[in-house]
């Protein structure tokens, strides 16, 4: 027997399997045998004969009305995935396109108990720019708090406003204020600072969700006021609302926000 021959045929099973749980994920209640068959143009006995295989390591479950769907294996293995997922890593990259491509300071900040942190970052060319150093305590109430901040539920949010109000950071703090700004910003997707003047700055910040749908970092741009037109900002804010989708999306998120 040629061993090419025999190598051929196990790639194309691996191929024609694949391609099967590729389509039974396009629906969350499956398909029977024939509609995967003339959908991908195999034969009812080769499609029969791998969702047997893929039913035995759990890749397959049988429903019952006799459809065939994605089965639990596939949870677990999406969970490890996740778990292992650096969001450093992941936000890097578009870190450094953001610094690109406007020649200022791009940020990404995360949660740490009750501070946001910021764990890494990537500067521009503008020889004029704010500086920050990874490790560097951000406020709640900065722009890229905030966008970290819509994650949290109400109860819980009442809670921490409370306790940032009694620290220093939170000593003009109006919490009716402090909600309904939270409330524009999870329903236009990002949050932005402007503090006018030109030793002011400029905050864009968008929220980065994880696989449960929470607000777990905030990604975007500092710059100085004085550089930033409305146009600038706008450009900005398409391009961090971008590239935080994008690592949402590497983490798990679904029904993420778009600008």
């Amino acid at each position: 027997m040629n061993g090419g021959n025999v190598l051929g045929k196990k790639i194309q099973s691996v191929d024609k399997a694949l391609q099967i749980l590729d389509f039974l994920s396009s629906s969350r209640y499956g398909f029977g045998t024939t509609t995967i068959a003339e959908e991908l143009g195999m034969s009812p006995a080769t499609v029969s004969r791998i969702l047997q295989t893929l039913m035995q390591r759990e890749f397959v479950e049988q429903t019952e009305n006799q459809r065939y769907r994605l089965g639990m294996r596939f949870i677990h293995i999406g969970i490890e995935i996740l778990r292992r997922i650096d969001i450093r890593a992941e936000a890097r990259p578009f870190l450094k396109e953001l610094a690109k491509q406007y020649d200022d300071l791009a940020i990404l900040a995360i949660r740490n108990h009750n501070s946001i942190l910021c764990i890494e970052k990537a500067e521009g060319k503008q020889p004029i720019q704010l500086s920050m150093e990874v490790g560097t305590y951000i406020p709640y109430t900065s722009a890229f708090g905030k966008a970290i901040l819509v994650g949290i539920p109400n109860e819980r949010l009442d809670e921490l406003l409370d306790r940032i109000k009694a620290s220093s950071e939170g000593r003009n703090l109006d919490k009716a204020v402090f909600l309904r700004e939270l409330a524009e910003i999870r329903k236009q997707g990002y949050a932005l600072k402007i503090d006018e003047g030109k030793t002011g700055f400029s905050e864009v910040a968008v929220p980065i969700f994880d696989y449960n749908g929470n607000a777990i970092a905030s990604i975007g741009i500092f710059a100085l006021s004085a550089r930033n037109s409305k146009k600038r900002l706008s450009s900005i804010i398409k391009s961090s609302v971008k590239a935080a989708n994008s690592i949402s999306h590497r983490l798990g998120a679904e029904g993420i926000l778009t600008q």
